[in-house]
């Protein structure tokens, strides 16, 4: 992966002074994984969850089972959840990115390798949260663990994204 990216993140998270959390999927902590490997990440990395299965999206992050009946597990309204819950959860954090995707092969081609990505931050005048991105994109096509790789960096340019361009509150400690 790219480790010039992966430390720009650290060092923007650290220049706006926002901390992230994860929740995500199709990754299985791949994102966190590569932020985590940078000295120093953990002044603002407060943590992932990897929610793979339905029921642990329902169960640890409280998306609605309606919600993943009505758009499926793989949506963006779902995603925008995910992280709306993991940044509720986590007091510490600032910012908070979901993704979740098929990676294949064992789903219908219209799907395969479809993922979504969402950002939620906190909204001090409104006292919650507010969506900052959804992204969908469509992976190429590959094996299963590239396409991981893929989402992951793809996931890796968001935030950069957003670090870049929002407007964000910094956070206390």
């Amino acid at each position: 992966m790219n480790a010039t990216l992966t430390s720009g993140i650290i060092h923007k998270l650290n220049r706006s002074q926002q901390r992230i959390v994860l929740a995500e999927s199709c990754t299985g902590g791949l994102v966190a994984a590569q932020l985590t490997s940078i000295p120093g990440a953990s002044m603002f990395i407060c943590g992932s969850m990897v929610a793979y299965r339905d029921a642990t999206k329902r169960d640890w992050l409280g998306v609605a089972a309606e919600k993943i009946e009505k758009y499926s597990s793989v949506s963006s309204e779902v995603t925008l959840e995910m992280a709306s819950a993991a940044l509720s959860l986590t007091a510490e954090a600032s910012l908070a990115v979901a993704i979740t995707g098929h990676l294949g092969p064992d789903v219908p081609k219209q799907l395969d390798g479809k993922i979504f990505i969402a950002v939620a931050c906190r909204d001090p005048k409104a006292n919650g949260t507010r969506a900052l991105i959804e992204d969908e994109h469509q992976l190429r096509s590959g094996h299963r663990e590239a396409r991981q790789v893929e989402a992951a960096e793809r996931t890796l340019h968001v935030i950069e994204k957003i670090l870049d361009k929002a407007d964000l509150t910094p956070i206390g400690d």
